[in-house]
């Protein structure tokens, strides 16, 4: 996970409200005060599971975590072994509801190139993404 990523357009607000929300301070604040980039990266890196940040990263299943996911599958495995020591009669039993599978929010640069087109439209936004000649 990358500053560029976090900065870029549909997840500055999730980040910003999670800087905001576990260290008390947003990340231009923090910037303003003399944290360092690196120290900001660290920082980024470091949040919760369950923040803003991840879910919108996740796309939304960040909820789900490796350990909910072998649980319901511990319960299925078990519901379908009970299913067979009865003899298989009756409908075969359901599966344990899984969260939906979604991707993730577009978002992000692929390039350096792509950032640097950004950062400049949102610096100046009358050149439109073009640099200054």
């Amino acid at each position: 996970m990358t500053l560029a990523l976090l900065s870029g357009p549909g997840y500055a607000d999730s980040f910003a409200a999670d800087m905001q929300h576990w260290y008390h301070a947003t990340p231009a604040v923090l910037k303003a005060a003399g944290v360092s980039c690196r120290y900001l990266a660290a920082m980024a890196a470091n949040l919760p599971p369950d923040g803003a940040t991840a879910a919108r990263l996740s796309g939304g299943n960040h909820q789900w975590d490796q350990q909910t996911h072998m649980l319901a599958y511990i319960a299925d495995l078990l519901a379908a072994g009970n299913w067979q020591r009865s003899g298989g009669q009756g409908p075969t039993p359901p599966p344990t509801p899984r969260p939906p599978v979604t991707q993730p929010e577009p978002g992000g640069f692929d390039t350096t190139e792509d950032f640097n087109k950004w950062r400049q439209a949102r610096l100046n936004p009358l050149t439109k993404g073009e640099p200054d000649a």
